[in-house]
């Protein structure tokens, strides 16, 4: 459903989507979630979160690091 918001415009709720699924640590949708929610934070000029959200990314070195690594270098 956060990817449904996020197509919709309804960032902060697609955050509420994102977070519930990681709070919960669901396993299979981890990484998209937090790789989505990243985007939710520059959608809605949350820059310093963006950052944050896409290091993290990079530094776990899962599927989505390489993109998170070329993002952050063009929002620093």
């Amino acid at each position: 459903s956060g990817i449904s918001q996020m197509e919709l415009e309804k960032y902060n709720e697609a955050r509420k989507s994102f977070n519930q699924i990681i709070d919960n640590n669901y396993i299979l949708y981890l990484e998209q979630a937090e790789w989505y929610l990243a985007f939710c934070y520059l959608m809605t000029d949350e820059t310093d979160k963006a950052r944050e959200q896409f290091a993290m990314i990079e530094n776990r070195k899962g599927y989505y690091h390489k993109q998170a690594r070329k993002i952050l270098r063009r929002i620093r």
